[in-house]
């Protein structure tokens, strides 16, 4: 599940329907990013925008925020 936060932490919305999801850590300089494509029709997709937080919970159960730095719409 995607879960997405304003600016001010307050949750938005919930995405379970999400794929080619990539979670990338470059453990050298400490950075860490996460991409993912999710369906424009998905009701909450329209919180994914520049600013606010994705928050995931990874294979391990350990939870990781990204800010949205960019989005690409097709």
């Amino acid at each position: 599940m995607l879960y997405i936060q304003s600016r001010a932490n307050m949750t938005l919305g919930v995405i379970e329907e999400f794929y080619n999801d990539t979670h990338q850590m470059i453990l050298s300089s400490g950075v860490s990013s996460y991409t993912f494509t999710v369906a424009k029709n998905i009701e909450d997709s329209q919180y994914l925008v520049e600013g606010n937080y994705v928050i995931i919970t990874d294979d391990q159960g350990l939870g990781w925020k990204f800010t949205i730095m960019n989005t690409t719409q097709t």
